[in-house]
């Protein structure tokens, strides 16, 4: 039996756009690779498993659907990420 899975929208515009001033080009695909090795690596369809994550430029969102665990995870993982930026 399979774990169920769950979507979610999560903003990532904070972490996607190289100057930070809310305009210019948004790099989804570094952001993506580093969630897929990093956070939960077997639970993502790349890599087997039934997770999935999907860049939405328009509001600059990655839509995930993944295990609540899985979620846990990404929400941590993001939360990391802004409070090295944070410190920069």
């Amino acid at each position: 039996m399979s774990a169920k899975l769950v979507n979610k929208s999560y903003r990532v515009s904070d972490l996607v756009l190289k100057d930070g001033s809310g305009e210019g080009f948004a790099d989804f695909s570094t952001l993506m690779e580093s969630i897929v090795s990093d956070v939960e690596p077997e639970s993502w369809e790349s890599n087997g498993g039934p997770g999935t994550l999907r860049p939405y430029p328009q509001n600059l969102s990655l839509i995930v659907s993944q295990t609540s665990r899985g979620h846990e995870a990404l929400d941590d993982y993001l939360q990391e990420h802004r409070d090295v930026k944070a410190g920069e």
